[in-house]
Protein backbone atom coordinates (compact mmCIF):
# COMPACT_ATOMS: atom_id res chain seq x y z
CA UNK A 1 0.00 0.00 0.00
CA UNK A 2 1.35 3.49 -1.00
CA UNK A 3 1.91 5.90 2.02
CA UNK A 4 0.55 8.73 0.02
CA UNK A 5 -2.54 9.02 -2.90
CA UNK A 6 -2.23 12.21 -4.80
CA UNK A 7 -5.43 13.32 -6.58
CA UNK A 8 -5.71 15.00 -9.35
CA UNK A 9 -8.74 16.27 -11.28
CA UNK A 10 -8.38 17.40 -14.54
CA UNK A 11 -10.58 18.67 -17.29
CA UNK A 12 -9.31 19.91 -20.82
CA UNK A 13 -5.84 20.43 -19.51
CA UNK A 14 -3.61 18.46 -21.95
CA UNK A 15 -1.53 21.79 -22.58
CA UNK A 16 -0.63 21.34 -18.93
CA UNK A 17 -1.15 18.35 -17.74
CA UNK A 18 1.80 16.55 -18.88
CA UNK A 19 3.85 18.79 -16.74
CA UNK A 20 1.95 18.48 -13.41
CA UNK A 21 2.10 14.68 -13.74
CA UNK A 22 5.82 14.78 -14.16
CA UNK A 23 6.39 16.83 -11.26
CA UNK A 24 4.08 14.03 -9.21
CA UNK A 25 6.56 11.22 -10.84
CA UNK A 26 9.38 12.66 -10.31
CA UNK A 27 9.32 13.38 -6.67
CA UNK A 28 11.99 12.34 -4.34
CA UNK A 29 9.60 10.39 -2.00
CA UNK A 30 8.35 7.83 -4.42
CA UNK A 31 6.50 5.55 -2.45
CA UNK A 32 3.15 7.10 -3.86
CA UNK A 33 0.39 6.27 -6.33
CA UNK A 34 -1.12 9.21 -8.81
CA UNK A 35 -4.91 9.12 -9.33
CA UNK A 36 -5.64 11.03 -12.27
CA UNK A 37 -9.53 12.15 -12.31
CA UNK A 38 -10.31 13.34 -16.14
CA UNK A 39 -13.53 14.86 -16.04
CA UNK A 40 -14.89 14.34 -19.60
CA UNK A 41 -12.29 16.23 -21.24
CA UNK A 42 -12.51 16.44 -24.95
CA UNK A 43 -8.93 17.91 -25.77
CA UNK A 44 -7.55 14.56 -26.09
CA UNK A 45 -6.72 13.97 -22.13
CA UNK A 46 -7.94 10.17 -22.06
CA UNK A 47 -5.95 9.19 -25.00
CA UNK A 48 -2.61 10.61 -23.72
CA UNK A 49 -3.59 9.29 -20.63
CA UNK A 50 -3.73 5.90 -22.11
CA UNK A 51 0.22 6.21 -22.94
CA UNK A 52 0.93 6.13 -18.72
CA UNK A 53 3.10 2.82 -18.22
CA UNK A 54 4.02 4.25 -14.49
CA UNK A 55 2.64 1.34 -12.46
CA UNK A 56 2.14 4.30 -9.60
CA UNK A 57 -0.39 6.33 -11.96
CA UNK A 58 -4.47 5.08 -11.57
CA UNK A 59 -7.03 6.65 -14.59
CA UNK A 60 -10.27 7.52 -13.33
CA UNK A 61 -12.76 8.21 -16.60
CA UNK A 62 -15.98 10.58 -15.91
CA UNK A 63 -18.32 9.59 -18.65
CA UNK A 64 -19.83 13.44 -18.05
CA UNK A 65 -18.37 16.53 -16.65
CA UNK A 66 -18.75 16.13 -12.69
CA UNK A 67 -17.04 19.29 -11.63
CA UNK A 68 -14.28 19.89 -9.73
CA UNK A 69 -16.08 18.72 -5.49
CA UNK A 70 -17.24 15.80 -7.81
CA UNK A 71 -13.74 14.47 -9.21
CA UNK A 72 -12.12 15.45 -6.10
CA UNK A 73 -14.92 12.66 -4.36
CA UNK A 74 -13.81 10.34 -6.66
CA UNK A 75 -9.91 10.22 -6.06
CA UNK A 76 -10.83 9.97 -1.85
CA UNK A 77 -12.76 6.93 -2.77
CA UNK A 78 -9.73 5.12 -4.71
CA UNK A 79 -7.49 6.77 -2.61
CA UNK A 80 -4.89 4.14 -0.71
CA UNK A 81 -2.33 5.87 1.07
CA UNK A 82 -2.31 7.02 4.79
CA UNK A 83 -1.86 10.65 3.34
CA UNK A 84 -3.88 12.19 0.17
CA UNK A 85 -2.12 15.13 -1.42
CA UNK A 86 -3.82 17.52 -3.82
CA UNK A 87 -2.40 18.24 -6.83
CA UNK A 88 -4.00 20.58 -9.59
CA UNK A 89 -3.63 19.85 -13.52
CA UNK A 90 -1.94 23.27 -14.37
CA UNK A 91 0.54 23.38 -11.70
CA UNK A 92 4.21 21.92 -10.50
CA UNK A 93 5.01 20.45 -7.50
CA UNK A 94 8.79 20.50 -6.33
CA UNK A 95 11.05 17.76 -6.10
CA UNK A 96 11.19 17.21 -2.28
CA UNK A 97 7.13 18.78 -1.76
CA UNK A 98 5.81 15.02 -0.75
CA UNK A 99 8.83 13.90 1.34
CA UNK A 100 9.02 17.38 3.32
CA UNK A 101 5.41 16.93 4.07
CA UNK A 102 5.18 13.22 4.61
CA UNK A 103 8.04 13.71 7.15
CA UNK A 104 6.47 16.95 8.77
CA UNK A 105 2.74 14.87 9.39
CA UNK A 106 4.61 11.54 10.59
CA UNK A 107 5.96 13.51 13.40
CA UNK A 108 3.29 15.66 14.35
CA UNK A 109 0.58 13.36 14.60
CA UNK A 110 -1.81 16.58 16.02
CA UNK A 111 -1.37 17.89 12.30
CA UNK A 112 -4.77 16.69 10.17
CA UNK A 113 -3.84 19.20 7.19
CA UNK A 114 -0.57 19.93 6.05
CA UNK A 115 -0.18 23.26 3.54
CA UNK A 116 2.80 24.84 2.08
CA UNK A 117 3.83 28.49 0.73
CA UNK A 118 3.82 28.71 -2.94
CA UNK A 119 5.43 30.67 -5.94
CA UNK A 120 2.77 32.58 -8.03
CA UNK A 121 4.14 32.34 -11.60
CA UNK A 122 1.86 35.11 -14.06
CA UNK A 123 0.85 33.81 -17.25
CA UNK A 124 -0.96 36.47 -18.94
CA UNK A 125 -1.36 34.70 -22.35
CA UNK A 126 -3.02 31.56 -21.64
CA UNK A 127 -2.46 31.10 -25.31
CA UNK A 128 1.34 30.36 -24.76
CA UNK A 129 3.02 27.91 -23.18
CA UNK A 130 4.91 28.06 -19.89
CA UNK A 131 7.29 25.83 -18.33
CA UNK A 132 6.57 25.99 -14.76
CA UNK A 133 9.55 23.71 -14.12
CA UNK A 134 11.59 25.87 -14.99
CA UNK A 135 10.04 29.12 -14.43
CA UNK A 136 10.24 31.83 -10.83
CA UNK A 137 7.51 32.96 -9.14
CA UNK A 138 6.66 35.78 -6.28
CA UNK A 139 6.80 33.70 -2.79
CA UNK A 140 3.24 33.84 -0.79
CA UNK A 141 3.66 32.21 2.39
CA UNK A 142 1.11 31.51 4.94
CA UNK A 143 0.64 31.12 8.94
CA UNK A 144 3.06 28.38 9.86
CA UNK A 145 2.04 28.22 13.52
CA UNK A 146 -0.63 25.32 13.55
CA UNK A 147 -2.63 27.54 16.73
CA UNK A 148 -2.50 30.23 15.02
CA UNK A 149 -3.58 29.00 11.67
CA UNK A 150 -6.42 26.52 13.43
CA UNK A 151 -8.12 29.61 15.25
CA UNK A 152 -7.81 32.22 11.96
CA UNK A 153 -10.51 29.77 9.98
CA UNK A 154 -12.72 31.36 12.12
CA UNK A 155 -11.93 34.35 9.59
CA UNK A 156 -10.34 33.29 6.28
CA UNK A 157 -9.28 30.27 4.54
CA UNK A 158 -5.70 29.51 5.89
CA UNK A 159 -4.34 26.64 3.42
CA UNK A 160 -3.94 27.03 -0.29
CA UNK A 161 -5.52 23.91 -1.67
CA UNK A 162 -3.33 22.88 -4.21
CA UNK A 163 -0.66 22.49 -1.47
CA UNK A 164 -2.42 20.07 0.81
CA UNK A 165 -1.42 16.90 2.06
CA UNK A 166 -3.99 15.85 4.67
CA UNK A 167 -4.72 11.92 7.02
CA UNK A 168 -7.05 10.10 4.89
CA UNK A 169 -8.38 8.01 8.05
CA UNK A 170 -9.37 11.39 10.07
CA UNK A 171 -11.22 12.39 6.45
CA UNK A 172 -13.28 9.01 6.88
CA UNK A 173 -13.33 8.79 10.50
CA UNK A 174 -14.80 13.01 10.88
CA UNK A 175 -17.06 13.75 7.92
CA UNK A 176 -19.53 11.35 5.97
CA UNK A 177 -19.45 11.62 1.98
CA UNK A 178 -19.40 13.96 0.09
CA UNK A 179 -16.01 15.31 1.28
CA UNK A 180 -15.93 18.01 -1.13
CA UNK A 181 -19.46 19.13 -1.40
CA UNK A 182 -20.40 20.06 -4.82
CA UNK A 183 -22.62 23.27 -3.79
CA UNK A 184 -19.94 25.15 -2.32
CA UNK A 185 -17.44 27.49 -4.54
CA UNK A 186 -14.89 27.16 -1.81
CA UNK A 187 -14.98 23.34 -1.25
CA UNK A 188 -11.90 23.34 -0.01
CA UNK A 189 -12.50 25.88 3.12
CA UNK A 190 -15.52 23.82 3.81
CA UNK A 191 -14.10 20.44 4.04
CA UNK A 192 -11.41 21.91 6.42
CA UNK A 193 -14.26 23.45 8.57
CA UNK A 194 -15.85 20.57 9.24
CA UNK A 195 -12.53 18.62 9.98
CA UNK A 196 -11.25 21.25 12.36
CA UNK A 197 -12.85 19.37 15.65
CA UNK A 198 -10.57 16.85 14.94
CA UNK A 199 -7.21 18.63 15.07
CA UNK A 200 -5.40 21.29 13.52
CA UNK A 201 -4.10 22.44 10.11
CA UNK A 202 -0.80 24.47 9.15
CA UNK A 203 1.30 25.25 6.59
CA UNK A 204 5.03 24.62 5.65
CA UNK A 205 7.32 28.11 5.09
CA UNK A 206 8.76 26.13 2.06
CA UNK A 207 7.53 27.28 -1.21
CA UNK A 208 7.11 23.66 -2.56
CA UNK A 209 4.30 24.25 -5.25
CA UNK A 210 4.62 26.55 -8.40
CA UNK A 211 0.92 28.25 -8.94
CA UNK A 212 -0.14 29.40 -12.44
CA UNK A 213 -2.23 32.53 -12.41
CA UNK A 214 -4.06 33.71 -15.51
CA UNK A 215 -6.79 36.33 -16.14
CA UNK A 216 -9.23 33.90 -16.20
CA UNK A 217 -8.90 33.07 -12.90
CA UNK A 218 -10.03 36.23 -11.93
CA UNK A 219 -13.85 36.04 -13.24
CA UNK A 220 -17.16 36.50 -12.21
CA UNK A 221 -16.72 33.37 -9.96
CA UNK A 222 -15.28 36.05 -6.89
CA UNK A 223 -18.96 36.33 -6.26
CA UNK A 224 -19.95 33.28 -5.94
CA UNK A 225 -16.95 32.41 -4.02
CA UNK A 226 -17.26 35.29 -1.30
CA UNK A 227 -20.49 33.80 -0.64
CA UNK A 228 -19.23 30.65 -0.02
CA UNK A 229 -16.48 31.79 2.18
CA UNK A 230 -19.22 33.35 4.09
CA UNK A 231 -21.06 30.40 4.13
CA UNK A 232 -17.75 28.26 5.39
CA UNK A 233 -17.57 31.09 8.00
CA UNK A 234 -20.97 30.99 9.61
CA UNK A 235 -20.51 26.86 9.74
CA UNK A 236 -17.58 27.61 11.80
CA UNK A 237 -19.45 30.22 13.99
CA UNK A 238 -22.23 27.73 14.56
CA UNK A 239 -19.88 25.19 15.74
CA UNK A 240 -18.18 28.38 18.23
CA UNK A 241 -22.03 29.55 19.72
CA UNK A 242 -23.88 25.79 19.08
CA UNK A 243 -26.66 27.46 21.57
CA UNK A 244 -27.27 30.39 19.33
CA UNK A 245 -30.28 30.76 17.28
CA UNK A 246 -30.02 31.59 13.37
CA UNK A 247 -31.71 34.41 13.44
CA UNK A 248 -29.18 35.53 16.21
CA UNK A 249 -26.20 34.49 14.19
CA UNK A 250 -27.54 36.60 11.71
CA UNK A 251 -27.74 39.66 13.47
CA UNK A 252 -23.83 39.26 14.34
CA UNK A 253 -22.72 38.52 10.78
CA UNK A 254 -22.07 41.26 9.48
CA UNK A 255 -19.72 42.51 11.72
CA UNK A 256 -17.94 39.20 11.66
CA UNK A 257 -17.17 40.00 7.80
CA UNK A 258 -16.38 42.78 8.27
CA UNK A 259 -13.33 41.34 10.37
CA UNK A 260 -12.56 38.73 8.43
CA UNK A 261 -12.05 41.12 5.25
CA UNK A 262 -10.74 44.57 6.83
CA UNK A 263 -12.70 47.41 5.17
CA UNK A 264 -11.39 50.73 5.22
CA UNK A 265 -15.19 52.46 5.01
CA UNK A 266 -16.66 51.54 8.40
CA UNK A 267 -18.87 54.58 9.87
CA UNK A 268 -17.97 54.62 13.90
CA UNK A 269 -21.23 52.58 15.13
CA UNK A 270 -20.32 49.78 12.53
CA UNK A 271 -16.89 49.72 13.97
CA UNK A 272 -18.20 49.30 17.58
CA UNK A 273 -20.78 46.81 16.89
CA UNK A 274 -17.44 44.93 15.53
CA UNK A 275 -16.26 45.58 19.41
CA UNK A 276 -18.76 44.51 20.87
CA UNK A 277 -18.91 40.99 18.58
CA UNK A 278 -15.42 40.46 19.41
CA UNK A 279 -15.98 40.67 23.05
CA UNK A 280 -18.64 37.77 23.00
CA UNK A 281 -16.29 35.71 20.71
CA UNK A 282 -12.94 36.31 23.35
CA UNK A 283 -14.95 34.13 25.77
CA UNK A 284 -16.86 31.78 23.76
CA UNK A 285 -16.88 28.31 25.21
CA UNK A 286 -16.68 26.28 22.31
CA UNK A 287 -14.26 28.67 20.75
CA UNK A 288 -11.75 28.76 23.45
CA UNK A 289 -11.95 24.68 23.29
CA UNK A 290 -11.44 24.12 19.42
CA UNK A 291 -8.69 26.86 19.33
CA UNK A 292 -6.95 27.18 22.69
CA UNK A 293 -7.57 30.72 24.78
CA UNK A 294 -4.02 32.40 23.94
CA UNK A 295 -4.22 31.64 20.40
CA UNK A 296 -7.41 32.54 19.80
CA UNK A 297 -7.32 35.78 21.54
CA UNK A 298 -4.39 36.28 19.71
CA UNK A 299 -6.01 35.69 16.73
CA UNK A 300 -9.09 38.10 18.00
CA UNK A 301 -6.44 40.55 18.78
CA UNK A 302 -4.58 40.83 15.76
CA UNK A 303 -7.87 41.28 13.65
CA UNK A 304 -8.94 43.89 15.97
CA UNK A 305 -6.01 46.09 15.66
CA UNK A 306 -5.85 45.90 11.72
CA UNK A 307 -9.56 47.29 11.87
CA UNK A 308 -9.09 49.73 13.68
CA UNK A 309 -5.70 50.60 12.22
CA UNK A 310 -8.17 50.35 8.54
CA UNK A 311 -10.02 53.50 10.33
CA UNK A 312 -7.60 55.28 11.58
CA UNK A 313 -9.29 58.87 9.87
CA UNK A 314 -12.15 58.58 12.03
CA UNK A 315 -9.17 59.85 14.39
CA UNK A 316 -9.27 60.35 17.99
CA UNK A 317 -13.02 58.05 17.67
CA UNK A 318 -10.85 55.25 16.12
CA UNK A 319 -8.72 54.99 19.62
CA UNK A 320 -12.07 55.30 21.67
CA UNK A 321 -13.70 52.60 19.70
CA UNK A 322 -10.74 50.31 19.87
CA UNK A 323 -10.53 50.43 23.60
CA UNK A 324 -13.74 48.49 23.72
CA UNK A 325 -12.56 45.80 22.41
CA UNK A 326 -10.54 42.81 23.63
CA UNK A 327 -6.99 45.02 24.04
CA UNK A 328 -5.29 43.14 26.75
CA UNK A 329 -2.91 40.75 24.79
CA UNK A 330 1.00 40.94 24.53
CA UNK A 331 0.37 41.51 20.80
CA UNK A 332 -1.65 44.90 21.57
CA UNK A 333 0.66 45.85 24.23
CA UNK A 334 3.24 46.09 21.58
CA UNK A 335 0.96 47.70 19.22
CA UNK A 336 -1.26 50.38 20.87
CA UNK A 337 0.47 53.01 21.77
CA UNK A 338 1.52 53.36 17.69
CA UNK A 339 -2.28 53.47 17.34
CA UNK A 340 -2.76 55.88 19.83
CA UNK A 341 -0.25 58.49 18.43
CA UNK A 342 -1.55 58.15 14.61
CA UNK A 343 -5.19 58.40 15.86
CA UNK A 344 -4.16 61.85 17.79
CA UNK A 345 -2.18 62.49 14.46
CA UNK A 346 -5.52 62.31 12.60
CA UNK A 347 -7.82 64.33 15.11
CA UNK A 348 -5.41 66.73 15.17
CA UNK A 349 -4.97 67.68 11.37
CA UNK A 350 -8.97 67.06 11.54
CA UNK A 351 -9.44 69.52 13.96
CA UNK A 352 -6.66 72.35 12.72
CA UNK A 353 -6.19 71.62 9.33
CA UNK A 354 -2.35 71.19 9.73
CA UNK A 355 -0.64 67.75 9.22
CA UNK A 356 2.20 66.47 11.81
Amino acid sequence: MPRVSVILPTYNSLHTLKEAVDSILQQTFGDLELIVIDDASTDGTPAWLGTLSDPRVKVILHETNQRIANALNTGITQARGDYIARMDADDWSMPDRVGKQVRFLDENPRILALGTALELVQQPDVTETLSLATSTGTYLGYETDPHLATAEMAFCCTLAHPTVMFRRQALLNTIDPPWYRPESKTEDYDLWVRLLPAGQVTSLPDALLRYRQHPNQLSARSEAIAAASKAARLLLLHQILPEWSEDRLAQWQPAHEHLSLLPTGLSGDELARCAQWLNQLVQAPKALALFQEAPWKTVLARRWYQLCRNHQHLGWKSWQIFNQGPTQTPLLKLKTRRLLWRSLRVEWANRTGIRL
